[in-house]
């Protein structure tokens, strides 16, 4: 989780999408999510969406990003994150 936590989220164009904040599961399921921050300006007024992490993969090179093939927009739609429904995956 620490490896992943902090890193870009980009998409298939290279747009930036967000950042990782946390990997966290759903109550009763094992599916697994990336928290990600999406929106916003200068990291003010962004909203935590989850991003199954099976959508997601390191990119091919050393800058600390992930890929997804959503667009921001697609991302910013995805459902947001609630601490209360969701666990901290270890």
């Amino acid at each position: 989780v620490d490896e992943i936590t902090g890193r870009r989220v980009v998409n298939m164009a290279d747009d930036r999408i967000g950042t990782i904040d946390n990997v966290v599961t759903a109550q009763g399921s094992d599916t697994v999510y990336a928290v990600v921050s999406v929106g916003g300006f200068l990291g003010f007024f962004t909203t935590d969406v989850l991003i199954p992490m099976d959508q997601m993969e390191p990119a091919d090179d050393d800058k600390m990003r992930v890929m997804t093939p959503m667009t921001s927009n697609e991302a910013k739609a995805l459902p947001r994150y609630d601490r209360d429904q969701h666990t901290r995956y270890n």
